[in-house]
């Protein structure tokens, strides 16, 4: 999809420079592909005659998205390794000046040239069946209006009309396949509440612009969710590394004579003085957080990052 489009049915600000939109787009995909709902994500910026910048988001599903596509549909997901969703359908694959980014099962942005080091990618074969109908958008299409009928006529096996692919197929191309996936009960389940009951798939489409804004505001709420649960475990994990730290320094400053630890402070003491030129009154809280410092390098008291990846290791193990 386009950021621009993002950005609105979010609604999120939306940034100019790339920087700004790598970081905000990173906070909302890193939920996601950390739960394995996301394999992949890549950036590309469209050229052409916009007023303002703007990119184009393509997405590779994970584990858990195919899984539920499966168990939805009762098909296997044969989108291939990467989607791409060009809001507006003006916008083809190949219109787009790539900036070189990727967000990957790690989190982090590597060369869309090489893979990241330690970092697998999903391998196209592994994740399609070994036939495939040679137009997916299609065999898509067709699905969501089956699933139209089912719903609402209770009946799959009358077969679509022309028109129904082309309104079918424009949404698939317009704003994906999970949007497309999304649109139809919810707009069957709108259409009724109005007593309305369309006979073919087009009559869904005057709910196109609800279910647009219905489903950026679920994403927005997961995401931020995710984000919210994310740092409420970041909170979590830091308060237990300082009580462990501060234990481990504790029984190890008890350890040290009286005159080893008056020695290290007054050290420690007067290289702050020295540097910053400040009294020894006003010194405080910062001394002690400088000893503890110091402490922890003596005591072989591994630092957060050290201490959480021995934790993974520890949980895998």
């Amino acid at each position: 999809m386009r950021y621009s489009t993002y950005c609105t049915f979010a609604p999120q600000q939306r940034y100019l420079d790339y920087d700004r939109v790598k970081k905000q787009m990173y906070k909302v995909h890193q939920p996601h592909l950390q739960s394995g709902y996301l394999a992949e994500v890549r950036t590309e910026r469209l050229r052409g005659d916009q007023e303002a910048p703007d990119w184009l988001l393509k997405y590779t599903p994970g584990r858990k998205a195919r899984a539920e596509y499966h168990a939805f549909t009762g098909q296997i997901d044969q989108s291939g390794p990467a989607f791409q969703v060009a809001a507006g359908g003006d916008d083809p694959p190949g219109d787009a000046l790539s900036e070189g980014s990727v967000e990957t099962l790690d989190g982090m942005p590597v060369s869309t040239d090489a893979p990241a080091s330690g970092v697998s990618r999903p391998d196209p074969v592994s994740l399609m069946p070994e036939s495939r109908p040679q137009d997916d958008t299609a065999a898509q299409a067709t699905r969501l209006i089956q699933d139209f009928r089912q719903r609402v006529h209770g009946v799959t096996a009358v077969p679509p009309q022309a028109k129904e692919i082309e309104h079918a197929t424009r949404l698939i191309e317009t704003h994906g396949q999970d949007f497309a996936t999304f649109f139809v009960p919810f707009a069957c389940q709108t259409a009724r509440r109005s007593d309305f009951r369309p006979q073919v798939f087009g009559g869904l489409m005057r709910y196109e612009g609800q279910a647009l804004a219905a489903y950026w505001q679920r994403q927005a709420k997961l995401a931020r969710e995710a984000a919210e649960a994310a740092e409420a475990r970041e909170a979590r994990l830091r308060q237990a590394y300082e009580q462990e730290r501060l234990a481990q320094l504790t029984v190890f400053r008890d350890g040290l004579s009286p005159e080893v630890q008056t020695a290290l402070e007054t050290q420690v003491c007067e290289e702050i003085m020295a540097a910053e030129r400040i009294p020894r009154s006003v010194l405080g809280p910062r001394l002690k957080a400088e000893l503890y410092d110091r402490l922890a390098v003596q005591a072989g008291v591994p630092t957060y990052e050290a201490w959480l990846r021995q934790r993974e290791e520890t949980s895998h193990g």
